[in-house]
């Protein structure tokens, strides 16, 4: 049985589905064990257990330096790429981090020392493989949170994504969604997480900065009723890698989907069937919107529809053991034996804020002490917050 020790800088969202997913489900059948950590928080007695590293999205410097020892040590090493991170759009709230000469040099460097590149793209795979010949190409998988909710108004539609989203919510939703505020009131109310669609406030808008907490996330997801979800993109190279999370995620919580008729969206839905597809300008999103609210009857039964082929294609089980197939690794790979005092490791937080800092400093120059401290008050309230709540 293979000891496999999970690596991100945070428990994201790819870390959580895409990886821990599919992995935990092959430990509770006893067929490997699961370890993850905080890039910061890896210590020699971390790789020293471990028989495979799976790196996930890593560009750092401490990362590679993860990388470089579990290498040394004799172990298997897995990277786990869900988005075209050489190639971040302009305008983007991450794009000036991604961009930095070093984060990319570390990632084609992180990639080159890894044994397999697994991905749940095959356009990542394309453009990746430069790097990385052996790869892995799954689904992530999902189960149902919440059956599709019943009729009722006001019909309840939901953005939900990142602060990155918000030029795109207010290019192609924010116009529609003033028109049907305007021509259904009190008959369709909108909700906006994350991503600001810059309008005044009104009856039947809710607006919700992003959520820190993933389980305050679930909550609002869980109880809010929403039938429809909105789904807009980009026809663009970038937008193509990721991943139809959406769909995923939507479906999940018994909420239809309207999604851009643009790749990833159009690899898995069919328009009418199990979810809807959009043009892609606000007039479009318009009349797509305004077609389903005067149909909505029809919200349920294309939902459950969605529902199944979830439950067909996205289970935990079917989608551990095509990971399995292609990686048997994750079950018979055994790595030489070290002491951990032979791991050549450093002191993994204090090179990690050391980094950061250094970041910082190139991405923003003589302002990164103001960066530096706001983002240091933030943690400090994070935490106290935390203890609150205990």
């Amino acid at each position: 049985m293979s000891n496999i020790l999970v690596e991100c800088p945070q428990c994201i969202a790819s870390v959580r589905v895409g990886v821990l997913g599919p992995l935990q489900y092959l430990a509770e059948k006893a067929l490997c064990k699961v370890r993850y950590c905080d890039t910061r928080q890896i210590t020699r007695e971390d790789i020293a257990w471990s028989d495979i590293l799976v790196c996930v999205r890593g560009c750092e410097y401490p990362t590679l330096r993860v990388v470089q020892a579990a290498k040394r040590a004799g172990r298997f090493v897995v990277y786990f790429l869900d988005d075209d991170l050489l190639h971040i759009p302009t305008g983007n709230a991450s794009t000036k981090y991604y961009s930095d000469y070093k984060i990319q040099q570390n990632l084609t460097k992180i990639l080159s020392l890894c044994d397999a590149l697994w991905a749940v793209n095959p356009r990542i795979i394309k453009y990746y493989r430069r790097w990385c010949s052996r790869t892995i190409l799954t689904r992530v998988p999902a189960k149902i949170v919440k059956e599709p909710p019943k009729a009722a108004e006001p019909l309840k539609i939901i953005f939900a994504g990142s602060v990155d989203h918000s030029s795109l919510v207010q290019e192609k939703l924010s116009p529609a969604v003033t028109r049907l505020l305007s021509e259904f009131p009190g008959k369709v109310e909108f909700t906006f997480i994350g991503a600001s669609p810059k309008l005044p406030e009104q009856r039947g808008l809710q607006l919700y900065s992003y959520f820190d907490s993933y389980d305050a996330y679930q909550e609002l997801m869980i109880n809010g009723n929403y039938s429809l979800g909105l789904a807009p993109s980009y026809d663009t190279p970038f937008y193509a890698c990721k991943y139809y999370n959406k769909f995923i995620e939507y479906t999940s919580y018994g909420i239809l989907g309207i999604y851009e008729a643009v790749p990833p969206y159009t690899d898995i839905v069919r328009d009418g069937e199990n979810g809807y597809l959009c043009g892609g300008d606000s007039e479009n999103w318009y009349g797509k919107i305004k077609n389903v609210v005067l149909n909505c009857h029809e919200i349920q039964i294309k939902t459950a529809a969605a529902q199944d082929e979830l439950l067909r294609d996205f289970s935990h089980t079917k989608i551990s053991y095509e990971l399995f197939e292609q990686l048997p690794e994750l079950r018979n790979f055994c790595a030489v034996k070290v002491d951990p005092s032979e791991v050549c490791l450093p002191h993994m937080r204090w090179l990690f804020y050391q980094e950061r800092i250094q970041l910082l400093i190139r991405m923003y120059g003589v302002l990164a002490c103001f960066v530096i401290a706001v983002k240091a008050i933030r943690k400090i309230m994070k935490l106290f917050r935390r203890k609150l709540e205990k």
